[in-house]
């Protein structure tokens, strides 16, 4: 995952990625005070999966009306076979 965050408080602009109810990956906003200004965040994760169904769950939120502008998160997979 990537995307572009709050530096003013920690806590904001959440994104995980879940499979199966296992976290796989998440990121949020920086505790920096560094009001609007914005900063790329980056969080990884991989698992393996056996062939089947598998629910994927992604999330992303601001929590908030704040430092906000130009927030984005961005989920990129890649698909190998085991």
């Amino acid at each position: 995952m990537t995307g572009l965050v709050e530096t003013q408080n920690a806590g904001y602009e959440q994104a995980e990625a879940r499979v199966n109810g296992q976290l796989v990956a998440s990121g949020g906003s920086y505790q920096e005070g560094g009001g609007c200004a914005m900063r790329e965040a980056t969080a990884g994760g991989s698992i393996d999966l056996p062939a089947g169904e598998h629910l994927i769950e992604l999330s992303a939120s601001t929590n908030d009306p704040l430092y906000h502008v130009s927030a984005y998160w961005q989920f990129d997979f890649t698909w190998e076979p085991l």
